[in-house]
């Protein structure tokens, strides 16, 4: 209770201090809110270590937490600015002691053995703080006031005092001889609070090169060299500095604290200064201005656990700590472009960085690196979304990420264990997709765990019923570019990972769970169809009906006949294309109009000809004529469902028949009939650059529904091998150590 304390503090504040700022007026001392308080915890760390060791732990630790709690109640009563920043000084000198005092008390409680699942709470209580913390903020704000961020922390101190009271040990001092570096504290207080004042008052309230300034410049100068003496001399007198300067002379350790400083700058300024942004310049509310953090908060969490598993892999860490900062470089660039107008070209890096995960996603053969490309990609979808897309644009981008992450999370759990267990009986420890495909994983509940794991991350990226939520929404707050390549690329990621990893690596558990997969895609397949009819919104109508033709496409997977698995990957190719064509026209309409509403049109063949001519192409298309690729997908589809299961292959068919309805339903609203708003009568045709960009779409329509074997062709000879392979494991006997089980002559069938 006292480690979530302690961590909860330092991410709830941030997005309650625009409304702080509104409050108190203190804009120009508006970071020293946090400065302060981590100034004061920071000084105070070794100090509190050190009087713990001689006084023993609790009494220390109950000090601590009453210090805390005082300021945190005095935080929540100020009346101005400076008595903010005041007691939020003194609330650091209490935090000091919670977060370092309970890691000790880990280690004297708990054998070397045991500790490291009490350390693993630890982080997952930091984890849990980072992805709440300014949600949380931002709601209590929003809702109550911006004094209960502080108020909040007195019943959960109170709660942890009385279990710190009662409940307890009574810990012995260690017995140490120890020494409190007072000095050395004082001056680097000295040192870092002027420095900390001249930056914050430089060119505001002063000139740069103003007396008070260089003044402070001065001061905390003559500080810092006095404290690199004193604690020089202390350490060379065998005493306790509070920072050893040897340390400096390793090189590595040097490089490194100024590369965690550099970057604990970008951080730290992010985490205090966008929920100021989305809220003063973009009008966000403080609840969606703390949603927006989510994504910086569970990356932050996602990349260190994959940097260590990359570092414990390779044995180096120099490239991996290279990659990071120069992800960190590229993320800051694309902040500093955000603006009150940002352009076309943000949205076009945003785009080009999207597609490089995409294509990593789909080239990657090693198990870690999939992941982290797959991760990568939710950083520019989630700005394309959430800076470029509509009113509702945060809600949609943050409900993105936290269904992809979830699913992630667990994914990158059975990778570890998939990694873990592949090497424990091949003597083999790695990630390449290619050797750990030709093993075979032991039946049983692993196998069934780890597919359901993968099967979670990919049936939300699919998506599949009933994980499809976030599209509508994604679909519809997205800019016209962010829905096209959502659904001819984005989506495809998802029913590539079936067929990538989870029918190879998992042969049984793919049979064992495949009737559910079937029955989910038929649900889907029905369910979408049936809430694309009632839609009034164009773009959501082709939204949900990505759910219905995307359940075609699990449906053909998991048949596991040659009919079925060729028609599926067909059909991953359809739907990008006429699925993507009716979001582009869509958009262009809008570009128009401004509106996308059904009832908004009418009559729109004898005002925009060419317009309506190439919507009725795609609309056939998507609906499933023949002579036009919807048919050849959804008829292999079909073919493959009925030789596995007659009556589930005869409701999906019925999802054809729905399709026609809600397709053709929408063309004759919107395109026949007379026209009934004056403001479409001035619509102009297409343009010759929107003709360019149509026009290669359609004759792939065409070209597929006449001549299919130029595509279906590619895919067979990959198909049958990965039934064989599926069927191959699936029959042989599986042990779990020992030399490598292979089925008798596979094959990767994507090598």
């Amino acid at each position: 209770m006292v480690m979530l304390l302690a961590s909860l503090d330092q991410t709830i504040v941030s997005t309650a201090l625009p409304r702080v700022i509104a409050d108190l007026q203190g804009f120009d001392r508006y970071t020293w809110v946090s400065t302060a308080y981590l100034l004061s915890s920071t000084v105070t760390v070794p100090i509190y270590g050190k009087l713990s060791d001689l006084f023993g732990r609790k009494p220390i630790f109950l000090f601590g937490v009453v210090i805390f709690l005082i300021g945190s109640a005095l935080s929540g009563a100020s009346q101005s600015m400076n008595e903010l920043i005041a007691f939020r000084a003194f609330q650091g000198l209490g935090a000091g002691a919670l977060m370092p005092i309970a890691i000790a008390i880990i280690g004297d409680l708990f054998t070397p053995r045991e500790r490291g699942k009490w350390q693993g709470l630890t982080g997952g209580v930091w984890g849990l703080s980072a992805i709440i913390g300014p949600t949380l903020g931002g709601w209590i704000t929003q809702n109550t006031s911006w004094r209960w961020v502080f108020y909040v922390n007195l019943p959960v101190g109170l709660a942890a005092m009385l279990v710190l009271i009662f409940l307890m040990p009574t810990l012995r001092s260690t017995g140490k001889q120890v020494s409190i570096d007072y000095i050395g504290a004082a001056l680097l207080i000295l040192g870092t609070v002027p420095l900390l004042l001249g930056f914050s008052w430089a060119g505001s309230q002063y000139d740069w090169l103003s007396p008070q300034i260089l003044g402070l410049f001065a001061v905390s100068l003559v500080a810092s060299t006095a404290f690199i003496i004193y604690e020089a001399r202390l350490e060379r007198l065998g005493g306790q500095p509070i920072i050893e300067p040897s340390l400096f002379k390793n090189s590595i350790f040097t490089v490194s604290t100024i590369i965690t400083i550099i970057f604990g700058m970008g951080l730290f300024g992010s985490i205090f200064f966008i929920p100021l942004f989305v809220q003063g310049v973009i009008g966000t509310s403080a609840t969606n201005s703390g949603l927006i953090l989510t994504p910086l908060m569970l990356t932050s969490i996602v990349g260190s656990v994959a940097s260590g598993q990359l570092v414990s892999r390779l044995g180096r860490y120099k490239w991996v700590a290279i990659t990071g900062m120069i992800i960190s470089i590229v993320g800051s660039l694309l902040l500093l472009r955000l603006g009150l107008q940002s352009t076309n070209n943000d949205v076009l890096i945003a785009m080009l960085v999207l597609e490089t995960g995409m294509v990593g996603v789909f080239v990657s053969l090693d198990l870690f690196l999939f992941l982290v490309f797959w991760e990568a990609m939710l950083i520019p979808m989630y700005f394309i979304i959430g800076v470029w897309g509509g009113a509702n644009r945060i809600y949609a981008a943050v409900k993105f990420v936290l269904y992809t992450m979830a699913g992630s999370a667990l994914m990158l759990v059975a990778i570890l264990a998939l990694y873990y267990r592949h090497g424990v009986a091949t003597g083999t420890f790695t990630f390449d997709v290619p050797i750990v495909t030709r093993w075979v994983v032991p039946a049983g509940l692993g196998q069934n765990l780890m597919f359901l794991a993968f099967a979670l991350a990919f049936a939300i990226k699919v998506p599949l019923f009933p994980f499809h939520t976030w599209l509508p929404d994604a679909h519809v707050e997205a800019p016209t570019a962010g829905s096209v390549i959502l659904a001819g690329v984005l989506l495809k990621m998802g029913t590539y990972g079936f067929l990538r990893f989870c029918l190879p690596l998992f042969p049984d558990a793919s049979l064992v769970f495949g009737p559910l997969m079937v029955a989910l895609a038929v649900i889907g397949i029905v369910y979408g169809a049936w809430v694309s009819i009632v839609q009034p919104d164009m773009k959501k109508l082709v939204a949900y009906s990505s759910v219905s033709h995307l359940g075609f496409v699990m449906l053909g997977i998991f048949t596991l006949t040659p009919q079925g698995l060729v028609g599926g990957v067909l059909q991953m190719v359809n739907h990008g294309l006429s699925t993507g064509a009716l979001f582009l026209l869509v958009g262009m309409i809008y570009e128009r109009r401004h509106t996308r509403l059904i009832a908004d049109f009418g009559g729109l063949w004898s005002v925009v000809p060419a317009f309506s001519a190439l919507f009725l192409v795609v609309v056939l298309s998507s609906l499933g004529l023949p002579g036009l690729n919807g048919f050849v997908g959804e008829f292999l589809v079909l073919v493959g469902a009925f030789q596995t299961n007659p009556w589930l292959a005869a409701l999906a068919t019925s999802g054809i028949i729905f399709a026609a309805v809600y397709l053709l339903w929408l063309y004759q609203r919107v395109i026949f009939g007379a026209v009934t708003h004056e403001a479409n009568r001035g619509l102009r045709d297409l343009s010759p650059r929107e003709w360019a960009l149509l026009a290669p779409i359609v004759v792939l329509i065409v070209w597929i529904g006449v001549y299919p074997t130029a595509f279906t062709g590619k895919t067979e000879a990959t198909i049958e091998a990965l039934i064989a392979q599926v069927q191959a494991k699936a029959n042989v006997q599986r042990i779990s150590l020992g030399p490598p089980t292979v089925a008798p002559g596979l094959r990767t069938p994507m090598e």
